[in-house]
């Protein structure tokens, strides 16, 4: 049984960001980044600036890197502006008296 988080990255991160992106020999994207960690160790990280990640390519990642950018997708999707207007419709206007 292995322990996965998907969390926001640290300014502690940085040393552990830079390895996973020199293991996947690519820059580290710009930040911000969702990290993906199994067992307390960053394995994907994902920049919500970009959508490009870095994964390490000598440990299977292939489903927390899905899982992240999943995540990524949820936090950075905005409701259309017509059907925010539209729920917004079903609520009273307040007034100032």
């Amino acid at each position: 049984m292995q322990n996965i988080s998907i969390r926001f990255a640290t300014d502690d991160d940085a040393p552990s960001l830079e390895r996973v992106a020199q293991r996947d020999t690519r820059r580290l994207p710009a930040p911000p980044h969702l990290v993906g960690e199994v067992d307390g160790r960053i394995l994907v990280a994902h920049s919500l600036a970009s959508g490009d990640a870095v994964a390490d390519p000598f440990t299977r990642t292939e489903e927390l890197r899905a899982m992240v950018t999943v995540r990524a997708a949820q936090l950075t999707k905005r409701p259309p502006r017509r059907l925010a207007g539209l729920w917004l419709r079903g609520y009273p206007r307040l007034e100032a008296r």
